[in-house]
């Protein structure tokens, strides 16, 4: 089976709030409020995580700064692009 961008992009965020809660374990079984700097700090990581800085670095080197060079990286890196609202 294989993933969709934005089941490797939730897998990849959720992934990153076991980090939160190997440091403030409690947090894991008790109801919280949302955090929306954790939010902010697990959609980076994802990120991070599926869009590697230096493999991304490498692979921008010769690229064209466009619309289309955008797209094609995300299908590379097998991420979605943020809404456009269009």
């Amino acid at each position: 089976m294989r993933l969709t961008s934005a089941s490797a992009s939730t897998i990849a965020h959720e992934a990153c709030h076991t980090f939160f809660y190997e440091l403030v374990p409690e947090l894991k079984f008790i109801p919280h409020e949302r955090d929306e700097d954790e939010e902010r700090l697990c959609n980076w990581g994802a990120a991070a995580l599926l869009m590697p800085a230096s493999s991304l670095r490498r692979r921008m080197k010769n690229v064209a700064v466009n619309l289309e060079s955008l797209d094609a990286i995300a299908a590379e890196y097998a991420v979605s692009l943020p809404d456009s609202g269009s």
